[in-house]
C-alpha cells in the first residue's frame, strides 16, 4: 500500500477501515478513495484514507477556572 499512498496521507484496506469505523473512540475515520492498483501489480483493492474526526480548524474548548 505504501508506495501508492500520496505523501502526508495514510491509506488502509477495507478490513482496517471497517474496524476503525466501528470504534467510537478512534481519532480518525476512514474515507473511501476508490479501487487502487497495489505495487508490483499485486492486486486491485478498495482503499480508504484516514481523516481526523474533527476539522483541523476547530479547537477544543478550554475550561476556565
Amino acid at each position: 500500500v505504501e508506495p501508492r499512498t500520496p505523501p502526508g496521507e495514510v491509506y488502509v484496506t477495507g478490513s482496517a477501515a471497517a474496524l476503525l469505523a466501528l470504534e467510537p473512540l478512534a481519532d480518525v475515520t476512514p474515507e473511501y478513495v476508490g479501487q487502487l492498483q497495489l505495487a508490483k501489480d499485486y492486486q486491485v483493492r478498495p482503499m480508504y484514507v484516514l481523516r481526523r474526526r474533527w476539522a483541523p480548524s476547530r479547537r477544543p474548548v478550554q475550561e476556565i477556572g
